[in-house]
């Protein structure tokens, strides 16, 4: 199968998304998550809060895969279970 380019902007999107990411990561390793704002990640992102939400606003929602109301719950909290198993307990705190 044939791998499809991506394009500039497809490219530059993903840059921004990576850099939100690994700054709001490198802020969670210095500092506790109550004490980190949105607007914390952003300007030292260098990008606008709608950027940040533009692209992680619905990541968790898409990804549900149940139909009915109480199973999607019961799937959220089990992605979050495991979200905090990878970013440690202390993280979440």
């Amino acid at each position: 199968m044939k791998k499809q380019k991506l394009t500039n902007r497809q490219v530059q999107a993903l840059t921004t998304k990576n850099k939100i990411y690994n700054i709001a990561v490198e802020l969670l390793e210095e500092s506790r998550y109550e004490n980190i704002k949105i607007e914390d990640i952003c300007k030292k992102a260098e990008v606008s809060v709608g950027s940040f939400y533009n692209y992680f606003e619905f990541e968790v929602i898409e990804n549900l895969k149940s139909i009915n109301s109480l199973d999607k719950i019961v799937e959220f909290f089990t992605y979050y279970a495991n979200y905090n198993k990878i970013v440690g307990i202390d993280a979440m705190k």
